[in-house]
């Protein structure tokens, strides 16, 4: 876990990933969420688009496409 980068609440103070948890976790309890929405979704376009093997750097908004049937995707995660 990299707890250098720094975050900001919604009232706009920084703080690290653990400081910013502690003083919202509604803000956690939602990126979490959106993490496995945003995986969940992938996981559902490489089904339909026949992609069997992981991709290993997406970009936000990244157009994904099946070189089999030519469906596309944009994504919605961020580069690991």
């Amino acid at each position: 876990m990299d707890v250098t980068k720094v975050y900001y609440d919604s009232g706009g103070c920084s703080g690290n990933i653990l400081q910013i948890v502690k003083r919202e976790p509604e803000w956690a309890a939602n990126r979490i969420q959106e993490g496995e929405s945003a995986i969940e979704e992938l996981a559902a376009f490489r089904a339909t688009s026949h992609q069997a093997d992981p991709v290993d750097e997406i970009t936000l908004g990244e157009i994904l496409q099946c070189p089999h049937c030519q469906t596309t995707g944009k994504a919605k995660i961020f580069r690991r």
